[in-house]
């Protein structure tokens, strides 16, 4: 893997309102592995895109967060011979400081 780029922001925009954002970029390179007897695969260059939303709610000691990985749907694979990586998308409620 010679080159790989990574971009986020962290910001919290207004009134407990934030977001997170990550551009990953990775150029083609040759894979090697038992599964194709030691011979290169070549896996090509691929970018995705995350993107993640959150609110915090000081009232109850949480965080709703909703986002994304893959938000574009690029159907990448990360070594060859690997079945294709889509987008996920999730839903999340973080309790802080629960058991205090």
């Amino acid at each position: 893997m010679e080159h790989q780029c990574y971009i986020w922001q962290q910001q919290n925009v207004i009134n407990d309102f934030g977001f997170n954002a990550a551009w990953h970029w990775q150029t083609a390179y040759d894979w090697y592995g038992t599964f194709n007897g030691t011979r290169p695969g070549r896996v090509d260059a691929y970018s995705v895109v995350d993107l993640q939303f959150n609110k915090k709610l000081p009232k109850f000691k949480s965080t709703i967060k909703v986002g994304g990985s893959n938000i574009f749907n690029n159907r990448i694979y990360q070594s060859y011979g690997s079945p294709a990586i889509g987008a996920i998308y999730y839903v999340s409620i973080i309790f802080d400081d629960l058991l205090k």
